[in-house]
């Protein structure tokens, strides 16, 4: 619905004027005969009187310059502001799309590090430098894998790194029973905030304290065959990109643990 706004038609200056002069001179003619004053005085009225109505439309002319000045003002302050503002959110994406760039170079960049570096010549000395590079990267508090007993479905413990507990882990599982089990069977990482209080205590000489993250990460040869799972245990949170990167450099073990696997055959 379209609001009509009501036009406000200001005389103008000399339309004002011409108008008391008008009524002022027949004024004039009309009273000069009885009153008998001089046109020297009458002039010298008319005069004021110009000055006076003058005057007053100046005084109305500022007032309304005034006011249009300070509603333009305004306005160009908003679009200022607005503009300011539009100005500010683009250099805050631009700075976040850099942000992003740079964490991806360094991304690649760590993984493409840390993937050289997982070498060993047997299974027993890749496991450790994955744990050893996992430690340094991640600051890995405590690790464990877990590897598919022959051609069963069953897995049991192999390698562990900084482990020491109150309880002994457990030493094999059929898949889908524990946690690290159906995390096996789903095929895909399992990261966890709060770790269950019962799950693993690691001792060291300040006492015993509980990881408070855990990162299962399930590695095999193929698509649908899996050999097992690294059990991966941090005190700190660990952020998205890590998680994928740990992954990828879990894959990475899968590939070089594959080709080990080959070479003994």
């Amino acid at each position: 619905m379209s609001v009509k706004r009501e036009r406000h038609i200001e005389p103008g200056l000399g339309v004002v004027t011409l108008t008391v002069v008008v009524v002022s001179v027949l004024l004039i003619m009309m009273y000069n005969s009885t009153l008998r004053l001089g046109w020297a005085f009458w002039t010298s009225v008319l005069l004021g009187l110009i000055l006076v109505v003058a005057a007053g439309l100046m005084h109305r002319s500022y007032q309304l310059l005034r006011t249009r000045y300070e509603a333009e003002w305004r306005a160009a302050r908003v679009i200022e502001e607005e503009r300011d503002t539009l100005r500010e959110e683009k250099e805050k994406r631009e700075a976040a799309l850099r942000k992003a760039e740079q964490d991806a170079t360094e991304r690649e960049r760590v993984k493409g590090s840390v993937i050289k570096e997982l070498q060993g010549d047997s299974e027993e000395e890749l496991t450790a430098r994955y744990f050893q590079i996992a430690g340094r990267e991640w600051e890995l508090a405590q690790g464990m894998v877990y590897q598919r007993e022959g051609q069963e479905d069953r897995f049991s413990l192999g390698a562990t790194y900084a482990y020491a507990s109150v309880e002994k882990p457990i030493e094999s599982f059929a898949l889908g029973e524990s946690l690290t089990g159906q995390t096996i069977a789903n095929g895909e990482a399992l990261y966890i905030e709060d770790i269950p209080e019962d799950f693993s205590i690691i001792v060291s000489g300040l006492g015993r304290s509980v990881p408070s993250r855990l990162l299962i990460v399930p590695f095999g040869g193929g698509e649908e065959e899996v050999w097992g799972a690294f059990e991966l245990a941090f005190f700190r949170a660990l952020s998205n990109d890590e998680r994928v990167l740990i992954e990828a450099f879990t894959r990475a073990y899968a590939t070089r643990l594959a080709k080990l696997r080959s070479a003994k055959e």
